[in-house]
């Protein structure tokens, strides 16, 4: 199984985001992010064996931190991956120890992860060739009120990516 654990928007938030993608592709090319997965990395496991499953579960539901909210508010470009992605000039601390939390976790039991300082991203196109004209955006609100652990497989053609649980945080 592919993996990784996710903030995952509501349908408002994920309908904006994909309005923000078909803006900025048009004058970034790229391919568009599928607006089903839309979402905004906290960790990624990779290849996982089944038989971790549980122990997965265990570390995401103690992982749960208060609900927040993200204020999405800028659009840009990192030519080396030539993705152009939405960020928040002003992310949410609440969101920096929910990382750092289930990163420390996931160490802990092994797995390998990003030793970077967390940087939400929320990823709209790939492939891009340029950076997009749009830069600033009408802030978009995002009450963040669960994380998901997701996986990722090949379907019709592309990534699919299925949330497997969902952590609500607490209100």
């Amino acid at each position: 199984m592919r993996l990784f654990f996710a903030l995952w928007p509501d349908a408002p938030v994920r309908a904006e985001l994909a309005r923000w993608s078909e803006r900025c592709r048009l004058s970034s090319g790229g391919r568009a992010t599928r607006a089903p997965n839309l979402h905004a990395t906290l960790a990624f496991l990779g290849e996982v064996d089944p038989a971790r499953l549980p122990a997965l579960l265990r570390i995401g539901g103690r992982s749960r931190s208060a609900a927040f909210e993200l204020c999405l508010d800028h659009v840009a470009y990192w030519p080396r991956n030539r993705i152009v992605y939405a960020g928040a000039s002003q992310p949410s601390q609440a969101l920096g120890a929910l990382a750092r939390s289930l990163n420390t976790q996931l160490s802990e039991v092994g797995h390998r992860v990003d030793q970077r300082p967390y940087a939400l991203h929320v990823t709209l196109l790939r492939d891009a060739h340029t950076a997009p004209v749009v830069k600033v955006v009408e802030p978009l609100l995002w009450r963040v009120s669960h994380m998901v652990l997701v996986e990722s497989v090949r379907a019709g053609g592309g990534q699919v990516y299925r949330p497997v649980h969902r952590f609500m945080l607490r209100s």
